[in-house]
């Protein structure tokens, strides 16, 4: 997926997002923001939003001279999810569970503090579980699944990693083997290793990482060890928008890989051709 003219504004305020969270002075964070205006028209635009975004977030990290500015609401949105997860009542081996957790890993997507600032986890979670998702879709979906023995999930941020444990937890009671990847470094809100001890998904699955801190999955920077377990998997789970940005109808990305997601952004509901705020789950299609 190559970038519009309606990212340029975006990352400005993925930025601005950064800089509030790591309490930097107004001052600073104009000066910071006048900075990065004048670098965007280094910007390919034959990149993916994905990869423009974190050039852009890494550069603001570097001039604010902060490592994870958000670091405090990461360890907040996980203690948050733990708590609606444990109210809410799920095994993984009752009659309808797959779709459930599939449900509840949607619902968590909702949480991109990159975009917006304040998110609506229960209300998201009740408007999911009444929602049909796509039969087309599913039915794709759960055909490869069927057959699938080795799964890799792809996720996106922290707190939403809670709610996928929920799916894993699944997957796992259907005789699958799951691998669960997070990124190698932080950025945004982006699950990290630390998040994975966090949310007790290191308790359940192998827990790789991508090996750098870009948002999504830019193939090329990631460790080969990432790329085997992608290359094994007879089925990808890619949590969020960044992973569609990155993936969609990448060759190594195959037909194996579906994207599961909130379109929270109008270029990426455009480009799925769905409606912006809809929950989506879609096949790659390699082009």
């Amino acid at each position: 997926m190559q970038v519009k003219p309606d990212c340029m504004p975006c990352y400005l305020v993925q930025c601005l997002s950064a800089l509030r969270q790591a309490n930097i002075d107004e001052n600073k964070q104009q000066a910071i923001l006048r900075q990065i205006t004048t670098e965007l028209v280094l910007l390919s635009s034959e990149s993916t939003p994905s990869y423009n975004s974190s050039l852009v977030l890494l550069r603001c990290y570097d001039l604010a001279g902060v490592e994870d500015p958000f670091a405090r609401i990461k360890q907040a949105s996980n203690r948050h999810a733990l708590h609606i997860l444990d109210g809410f009542a799920f095994e993984p081996e009752e009659e309808g569970a797959l779709m459930i957790a599939l449900k509840l890993a949607l619902a968590g997507n909702v949480i991109d503090l990159g975009i917006q600032y304040d998110y609506d986890i229960e209300g998201n979670l009740s408007d999911v579980l009444q929602t049909d998702i796509d039969a087309s879709a599913l039915q794709g979906f759960t055909a490869c699944l069927e057959k699938a023995q080795h799964i890799l999930v792809i996720g996106d941020n922290s707190g939403e990693i809670v709610f996928d444990t929920a799916l894993v937890r699944v997957l796992q009671h259907m005789g699958k083997e799951v691998v669960y990847s997070v990124k190698g470094g932080s950025i945004l809100n982006d699950a990290t290793q630390q998040d994975a001890w966090e949310s007790g998904m290191q308790d359940l699955v192998p827990v790789i990482h991508t090996s750098n801190r870009f948002l999504g999955v830019e193939w090329r920077l990631c460790s080969d060890k990432f790329q085997q377990h992608y290359q094994k998997a007879d089925l990808v789970i890619a949590k969020g928008q960044a992973n569609y940005e990155s993936l969609e109808g990448c060759q190594h990305a195959g037909d194996k890989t579906f994207f599961l997601l909130k379109a929270k952004c109008p270029v990426v509901a455009a480009h799925l051709g769905v409606e912006l705020g809809d929950w989506v789950l879609r096949r790659n299609q390699v082009r």
